[in-house]
């Protein structure tokens, strides 16, 4: 089970994540291909030369989205992430870039718009390289403690396993907010 270690909503943005992407059934098999996109070196490589283009988000992050597909009229995207192993969702590796940044042959990207984000950091264990997100900790969590609800069908990144200010190691999570 996961341990909500600290969660602040926060003004974000705007900016251009940029990275790799890959789209796929929200079902079993999904975890290996974060982790195999994960170990796209390559793709991190790549963006570290955009170095006049940071952001203060400087993490490595898989980026969950539903921009390109996954909606239709009977199954409208609300508040539900799962939708069903039908539906597809995309996962982008990469990084935070200010907006207008040039995206790099080969590669994708998802403007962002100004908006509000959850961050949350979760306990890690030894040998994670990105956790479980524990959806309804963070949701209910969101939900009961600040002036927002989550809004998990804009985005949701994910950030590898890090050592936070105290040494421990954390998953984090910044999740898309709406004002209540």
């Amino acid at each position: 089970m996961s341990k909500l270690k600290r969660l602040e909503v926060v003004k974000f943005g705007p900016f251009r994540f940029i990275g790799k992407s890959v789209y796929a059934s929200n079902a079993r098999g999904k975890d290996e291909l974060c982790d195999y996109m994960l170990k796209q070196n390559w793709v991190f490589e790549e963006l570290d030369k955009l170095h006049e283009y940071t952001t203060d988000e400087t993490h490595n992050i898989g980026l969950l989205h539903w921009e390109a597909y996954g909606y239709h009229e009977d199954n409208p995207k609300v508040d539900n992430l799962f939708y069903g192993p039908t539906e597809l969702f995309g996962y982008t590796v990469g990084r935070f870039f200010k907006p207008d940044t040039p995206v790099p042959e080969d590669m994708n990207y998802i403007d962002i718009s100004e908006m509000y984000v959850a961050k949350a950091w979760l306990k890690a264990n030894p040998g994670d390289t990105h956790g479980d997100i524990d959806f309804g900790l963070v949701k209910d969590t969101v939900n009961k403690t600040t002036e927002y609800n989550h809004n998990f069908s804009l985005f949701t990144a994910e950030i590898y396993c890090v050592h936070d200010e105290d040494g421990e190691l954390v998953n984090g999570y910044y999740i898309a907010c709406q004002p209540k």
